[in-house]
């Protein structure tokens, strides 16, 4: 730090990392929907709406002088929501990469250093790791990389998705005092609890949006994109694919897996929980 910052404040510093597929953006619209309230109990939040608004990513931001004091704004509580901060979801050719989130750590000790001169508390949330990578093939098809599913799933195997590994990386980095982690399957019923920690007090202010973020491709849209795209149609596949056959009773969701790698990925993701 240069000796024109001044002391470091003391306050209290939360990140939420995501995952991504993990209700992130839900909870992001929900605490951003009571911001200003939340400043008047002295909680600064920044989710991806604030931090993206100029085009300079967080990452960006940490270099700057004067960052610690610009983002707390005389509060008490700074809290960052961004899940593009340790990592994208997928890279080339739809390629999640090994270990999730690989520059994750060296990004939350910058974070730290900068940021929380008594310590970083970090919040992820993780997920089935089937459901998990469903979720995110429908992100790679809506961004644009075309795949069939089977050639996802060789890419992107089950065991790629190990929760245990980025947790255990993200608890020893220096700097971070505290790590919480949650189920996405629990998130609906423990989201009073986990607005609490991230918040304060000033959680109980928060309360989950009705509307459903980002909705997954159904069965039938995923057919008919890659129907459209051996028929050598080009633009926003997917885009026109879910708005053509949304998730329905009539639709189901997309789903690839079978029973037997639904089962192998219920022990895989237990075993994780039980290390956690």
């Amino acid at each position: 730090m240069s000796e024109d910052q001044g002391p470091m404040i003391s306050h209290t510093t939360a990140l939420h990392i995501g995952a991504h597929k993990t209700a992130t953006t839900h909870l992001q619209q929900s605490i951003m929907a009571v911001r200003p309230a939340l400043v008047d109990r002295g909680v600064q939040f920044y989710g991806p709406s604030l931090l993206r608004s100029n085009g300079q990513s967080l990452i960006a931001r940490l270099e700057q002088d004067g960052v610690q004091a610009d983002l707390l704004r005389g509060g008490a509580r700074l809290v960052i929501s961004e899940e593009n901060f340790a990592g994208t979801l997928y890279v080339r050719d739809g390629v999640i990469p090994r270990p999730l989130y690989r520059h994750g750590p060296a990004r939350v000790a910058d974070l730290a250093a900068k940021l929380a001169p008594d310590g970083l508390n970090v919040f992820l949330c993780i997920r089935d790791p089937a459901s998990f990578l469903r979720s995110a093939y429908s992100q790679v098809l809506m961004g644009g990389v075309v795949m069939p599913f089977d050639t996802f799933r060789e890419t992107n195997p089950l065991d790629k998705v190990n929760w245990t590994h980025l947790a255990r990386r993200i608890s020893k980095t220096e700097g971070v005092r505290h790590v919480t982690v949650w189920r996405y399957e629990d998130y609906l019923p423990l989201f009073g609890d986990i607005c609490t920690a991230m918040l304060g007090d000033a959680g109980a202010l928060v309360a989950p949006i009705q509307t459903r973020v980002h909705q997954g491709l159904s069965a039938h849209a995923v057919d008919a994109m890659l129907a459209w795209q051996r028929a050598g149609e080009t633009g926003p596949l997917a885009v026109l694919a879910r708005e053509t056959h949304p998730i329905g009773d009539a639709s189901p969701a997309f789903d690839g897996f079978t029973p037997a790698e639904h089962a192998a990925s219920d022990a895989l993701y237990s075993k994780q929980l039980g290390q956690i």
